[in-house]
């Protein structure tokens, strides 16, 4: 499940509680700096194992659901990347698109304004 990210807990998430509803359903994205050499998530799963140590990833503050995915993910990856916080997540996409960190977890919606149609 990933509870592994919380940290030591006064409760136990998975037993303590009893789901009573959907909130909210988001589609998350990894988002990586276009020059990052993989190019499937096969090679990113790979590439971020072996260079984890020298990885920057964006997040938009740590109450955000940008933060949480993105420690699921390193926590599913075995991995510790230096994790750098920004104001929201525009700030962190704009760090990601000008090279500032190397990949980032995000919604759908901030990626999409930056893509032109061809």
């Amino acid at each position: 499940m990933g509870l592994d990210c919380l940290g030591p807990l006064a409760y136990r998430p998975d037993a303590d509680f009893e789901p009573i509803g959907m909130v909210s359903a988001v589609t998350m994205l990894i988002l990586a700096r276009t020059d990052l050499p993989p190019r499937d998530l096969k090679e990113f799963v790979l590439f971020v194992k072996a260079n984890a140590n020298k990885l920057n990833v964006g997040h938009a503050r740590v109450d955000s659901v940008f933060f949480a995915t993105c420690l699921l993910l390193d926590s599913i990856l075995g991995v510790k990347p230096t994790l750098v916080p920004f104001n929201g997540g525009a700030p962190a996409m704009n760090a990601l698109v000008s090279g500032q960190v190397d990949y980032m977890c995000g919604d759908v919606v901030n990626p999409t304004r930056l893509f032109v149609p061809v």
